[in-house]
């Protein structure tokens, strides 16, 4: 077979118009397809794709998010990350455990550190995003603890020592709930001033939060405050559990979409459940998925009051067909057919050699 020079801008251009066109038969369905890009660090290349992803979005016409992750900040040291960098100049500002131990955290009880924050939000914002908000689904529990800045906190309020207390005491929640909630007040404030400035639209607010009722309050997120006070445009549930030990915590539970539903019913808020299909050592179900799995999850979702689906990491090598049925979920009216029939698998040719190198011993996905 004679070799061919593909034009990637060539191809691109047109799997972008194919996608502009998808889009608008879904917002035509009442779906508006969005993409959230999650800042980990602070490196200048990181920034540069984000803006390359937003740009993208707007060609399409879907929605672009920028979202951050609150309990991040001690992972990026080893670059000498300007978030890293900053955590480690400030370690009074850190998270403690109730016996003194660091958590590699910082803490919202300290102005400085909601302060920060608010810097980075306002970066954020200023590129003009559909939407800025937070990834509570990682280190959830870890956003204020025993330090003595919260300690001080916790003790003026309500006379007592919080480390004497369980961690599940309702004051020590509420307490750590108000903090939280007042930190995002803060945020909401900050994207309306910075979209005035700028002449935005309004920035919308999209959170992940845990996957029911009992792990949001005891990771102190008050979910349902926020959504009563419009702190959430976008609410995205994440399969995790009420269990202190996160990595077990995961992936092995249903969201209660029931519950998030009742949440937002009567409000602009859209709700919007994440999956895990992709990860199979953190799955939705504990078995493989079959393919027809995920159509009928889609049908049960759908049923319980979700206006959408998203997903975490869904797409890489490794899901090279599912991809083809992930684009497929905001289609309610073939949900059903394709869950009894799934759907023909999308053209592909396998590659098996290349440069004189036999590539069938990789992987499956990466020849492919």
């Amino acid at each position: 077979m004679t070799a061919k020079i593909i034009d990637g801008k060539q191809v691109a251009a047109e799997m972008r118009a194919e996608l502009k066109a998808e889009v608008a038969k879904l917002k035509e369905a009442g779906i508006v397809p969005g993409l959230a890009v999650v800042l980990v660090g602070e490196d200048p290349a990181s920034k540069s794709y984000v803006t390359a992803k937003e740009r993208a979005c707007e060609e399409i016409e879907a929605e672009c998010y920028v979202c951050d992750r609150p309990g991040l900040w001690s992972s990026f040291h080893c670059w000498e990350d300007p978030r890293a960098k900053w955590f480690q100049q400030h370690p009074d500002f850190h998270c403690k455990e109730s016996d003194g131990t660091d958590n590699y955290c910082c803490s919202y009880a300290v102005p400085e550190v909601v302060e920060y924050m608010l810097d980075r939000v306002r970066a954020s914002a200023s590129v003009g995003p559909d939407g800025f908000g937070y990834f509570f689904n990682r280190d959830p529990h870890s956003l204020v603890r025993f330090e003595p800045a919260a300690i001080a906190g916790f003790q003026e309020k309500h006379d007592v020592d919080p480390r004497t207390l369980n961690d599940r005491d309702e004051r020590l929640v509420q307490w750590r709930m108000d903090i939280i909630t007042g930190f995002l007040r803060r945020v909401r404030e900050t994207l309306d001033a910075v979209a005035k400035e700028k002449g935005f639209q309004r920035i919308k607010m999209i959170h992940v939060v845990l996957g029911g009722e009992a792990a949001n309050r005891y990771a102190c997120l008050d979910v349902p405050l926020w959504v009563r006070e419009g702190l959430v445009d976008i609410l995205c549930p994440y399969p995790f559990a009420d269990y202190p030990e996160w990595w077990l915590a995961q992936g092995n539970i249903e969201t209660d979409v029931e519950y998030f539903a009742s949440l937002v019913k009567g409000t602009a808020c859209k709700l919007v459940p994440m999956w895990l299909s992709n990860r199979h050592r953190q799955s939705w179900v504990r078995e493989h998925v079959r393919t027809n799995e995920y159509f009928t999850k889609a049908i049960r979702d759908y049923a319980a009051g979700a206006d959408g689906l998203t997903a975490w990491d869904c797409l890489g090598l490794d899901a090279m067909f599912t991809a083809d049925r992930w684009l497929r979920l905001g289609h309610k009216e073939r949900l059903t057919e394709w869950a009894q029939h799934d759907v023909p698998l999308p053209p592909f040719q396998r590659l098996t050699r290349f440069g004189g190198a036999t590539v069938r011993r990789f992987p499956p996905g990466s020849g492919g």
